[in-house]
């Protein structure tokens, strides 16, 4: 992308192709990011599937790509700042190292509605629904998964 940056004798076929290349780019991280989390999956699959974890890595990334983007006329200043706001808006409710405040390496992107089914698939239903009785499957899970508290129907 920032190639179009720094060859101003290029010609307009070069130009063109090469900001072809940007736009494509830029296709790519906007399906691999989360419409309300504003942060981008680290795989994205051919068929379109997205993983569940993200990293600090591909958060950089996707911010940059994103300037870039909107240096290039792709997306506009006024949709950089919405897709900043929802990215920075999640970073600030992320869980980081306490002793630093530096953020972790990788985190899971899975809502709370995705982890209850993987567990329940995993354990069986009345299983999960014993230990989350008293509470210690969820105090041991909690920090993995960085959600305040779990709710299960009619438990």
């Amino acid at each position: 992308m920032l190639l179009l940056g720094v060859a101003p004798t290029a010609s307009a076929s070069d130009r063109d192709t090469l900001h072809g290349y940007a736009e494509r780019t830029w296709d790519s991280f906007e399906a691999m990011t989360d419409p309300s989390s504003g942060l981008p999956a680290d795989v994205l699959e051919s068929d379109g599937a997205k993983s569940v974890q993200t990293s600090t890595t591909n958060i950089g990334a996707y911010t940059w790509s994103a300037v870039a983007a909107e240096r290039l006329g792709i997306v506009t200043h006024r949709e950089l700042v919405g897709r900043f706001s929802r990215t920075v808006g999640t970073l600030e409710h992320m869980e980081r190292y306490a002793d630093t405040g530096q953020f972790y390496n990788w985190y899971l992107s899975l809502d709370q509605g995705m982890i209850m089914a993987s567990l329940g698939n995993a354990l069986g239903g009345d299983v999960l629904r014993r230990g989350f009785a008293d509470r210690g499957l969820e105090r041991a899970l909690r920090p993995v998964i960085g959600i305040e508290r779990f709710n299960l129907p009619g438990g």
